[in-house]
Parts: C-alpha cells; sequence; structure tokens
C-alpha cells in the first residue's frame, strides 16, 4: 500500500486521536498502566503535524521539505522528472523509487512555515513544546502532576491548531474534503481534553483555590460590605459549588438601574485565572504559578484600565503585569470588594 503525504499525515492523526481518547476515557490518567495511551497520541500527534506541514510546504514548492538541495540523489530525480514530464509530485516518485533522500526535521518544518504562512508566535511555541513532549514522553516518561496538565495542554493546543491551520487548507473546490472523517472525532477529543485537563490543573493548584474560596464565600458575612450594599439598595449574590476548592464562581449585584456580573474563567496553559464583568472586560488577573512560590501574601493584579475579555495578546502577553496596567493587591475581603466596587 502506497501512504502519500497527505493520507500519512491523516493516517497518524486518526491513531493520535483514537490513543488520545482511550487515555481521557481512563478512571485515573495517572496509573502507570495507562501512560502507554498518552505516549502514543504524543507520538502519533506530532508525527502528523510533521507529516502535514510537509504536505503544505511541498504544495508550495516541491523543494521546500528537502535538507540538502545539493544532494545528486535528489537533482537527479529532478532531472528524471522533467525529461519525462512527469505530473505526479516529486515526493511521490521518490516513495516509488525508494530514496534515501533526507527531509527536513520536524523543528526545521515548523520554521519553514512560520515564515510562508505566517504562523504565529505563540502557535510556533506550542508546535515546538510539541516536538520535546514528544522527546520526554519517549526517552524520560512524565513524573509529576504538573506534567500532566502540560502535556494534555500541549497536545489539546495542537489539535486546535491542526484543525484552524492544516483543515482550511486541504479543502478543494467541488471535492470532499479529505479531512472530514476526521473532522468530528477530532473536536470532541478536544473538549474532553480540555475538561481533564483544566481537572488536573485544578486539583495541582488546588490549595490556591481554596484561598481563594474562603476570601469569595467570606463577602456575604462581612459587615462592612453588608452595610454598603443596604445603603445603595444593591442585592447580592454568590454562584459558587460546593467544594473547598471550587474552581469557577458568579458575583450578581443588582440595582434598580443596572446588574453587574463579575465572574471567574480558567486559562489552565498560563496558569491563570480571570476575573471579568457582563461587558467582557478583563476585571482583575490572578497568577496561580506565580503564588504558588509564596506562602502568606497571595496577589491580584487589578485591572486600571478597560481591556476586553477577546484581547488575547494582552493576556496571553502578560501585558497586564507590565507598565501601568494593573496594581498588584492582595487576595483578601477588602481587594474583592473594592473590585466589586469599581465595577458597580
Amino acid at each position: 500500500m502506497k501512504l502519500n503525504l497527505l493520507r500519512n499525515g491523516l493516517s497518524s492523526l486518526e491513531f493520535g486521536v483514537a490513543y488520545y481518547n482511550k487515555y481521557l476515557s481512563v478512571p485515573n490518567q495517572y496509573d502507570e498502566e495507562n501512560s502507554g495511551f498518552i505516549k502514543l497520541a504524543v507520538i502519533c500527534i506530532q508525527n502528523a503535524v510533521e507529516i502535514l506541514f510537509k504536505k503544505i510546504l511541498s504544495d508550495t514548492n516541491e523543494l521546500l521539505i528537502y535538507k540538502n538541495l545539493s544532494d545528486s540523489e535528489l537533482l537527479e530525480s529532478i532531472s528524471w522528472k522533467l525529461n519525462h514530464d512527469f505530473k505526479i509530485s516529486l515526493d511521490e516518485i521518490l516513495i516509488t523509487s525508494d530514496s534515501n533522500i533526507r527531509t527536513i526535521d520536524y523543528s526545521e518544518c515548523i520554521d519553514r512555515a512560520k515564515i510562508i504562512f505566517e504562523i504565529e508566535e505563540k502557535d510556533s511555541l506550542v508546535l515546538k513544546k510539541m516536538g520535546y513532549i514528544r522527546n520526554k514522553v519517549t526517552h524520560f516518561g512524565i513524573e509529576k502532576a504538573i506534567d500532566f496538565h502540560d502535556v494534555l495542554g500541549i497536545v489539546n493546543r495542537t489539535l486546535d491548531f491542526i484543525i484552524e491551520f492544516f483543515y482550511p487548507r486541504f479543502q478543494k473546490e467541488g471535492k470532499e474534503h479529505p479531512m472530514d472523517y476526521l473532522y468530528e472525532s477530532v473536536l470532541d477529543v478536544i473538549e474532553l481534553g480540555q475538561e481533564v485537563e483544566e481537572d488536573i490543573w485544578g486539583a495541582y493548584f488546588n490549595v490556591e483555590f481554596e484561598y481563594l474560596n474562603n476570601v469569595i464565600r467570606s463577602l456575604g458575612d462581612d459587615s462592612e460590605f453588608k452595610e454598603y450594599l443596604e445603603e445603595h439598595s444593591i442585592e447580592y449574590d454568590l454562584e459558587i459549588g460546593k467544594h473547598i476548592d471550587e474552581r469557577l464562581f458568579q458575583i450578581n449585584l443588582s440595582t434598580k438601574e443596572d446588574i453587574v456580573e463579575i465572574y471567574s474563567y480558567n486559562l489552565p496553559e498560563i496558569n491563570l485565572t480571570v476575573l471579568s464583568n457582563q461587558l467582557n472586560e478583563i476585571v482583575a488577573i490572578i497568577d496561580h504559578a506565580q503564588n504558588a512560590t509564596i506562602d502568606q501574601r497571595k496577589l491580584i493584579y487589578v485591572l486600571t484600565k478597560k481591556e476586553s475579555s477577546d484581547n488575547l495578546d494582552f493576556i496571553y502577553g502578560a501585558k497586564w503585569k507590565k507598565g501601568n496596567s494593573s496594581i498588584v493587591k492582595t487576595i483578601d475581603k477588602p481587594s474583592i470588594i473594592e473590585i466589586i466596587r469599581l465595577n458597580l
């Protein structure tokens, strides 16, 4: 059976998604017996990315996937193709000729594609880390809980990239999309992967969430805050689960004129909890990785100017930590109450 670049890449992706789904579906991802699933998932998905990159690079210019353009065997193959006016691609000719010509490695695929297709820096970093994780799980394994969170995060974002970057490029007018048979499976496993990733991440930072929960839950018992609410005819309601380390909450404030909501959401891949309001504006940001290194004073960055929650560059680029974008405060009742007042 002959596998061209596209079929080869999609075959690796299919196996990778199947292994990843098996890993995510087992009762205990930490169990050593299940480590083979994530290892094979990483190997297959990383291989899929490499081959699919070679496919689109080759479609752009056949020579882009070869390491040494001075290789005599490569040059002879090009000459043979030209002399025989073959319509098939150079890589297909080399497959049939059992050639030993070397193509570029995974990292070089990313470097070339990044420039040619203007891939964003954050995406190229994810893909490079996927290569690092592939080497790590192959040769060293996964040791710490945070390693699992890191691995799942990179796999999830690599699959996101495959859907967002590769899928549109393989669509040909009037023809069935070659990735359609995998599309829904990839989306489903991404959704499941994100749920498991956040669970593992939340468990790793459970002490940080317990601390935050204690502060948030105590707001309703603060006499000065209750007096302030009564004075201004504000109805206060807190939506939060029953566990002591809940990762999400929403504060609802109702006046005669307006309804204000302050809610949290998490970005496990960069270890942040973001507080936003009903206008989709960022209110404050908590860096759990930073706080985990602090024994006493847990920090919250309260924004000093309006910034949309959709501004991913502001969030992922940590611009909220720079200049006068925020004021660093302690996570305590006075700080959270101040955040609430600023949004009323």
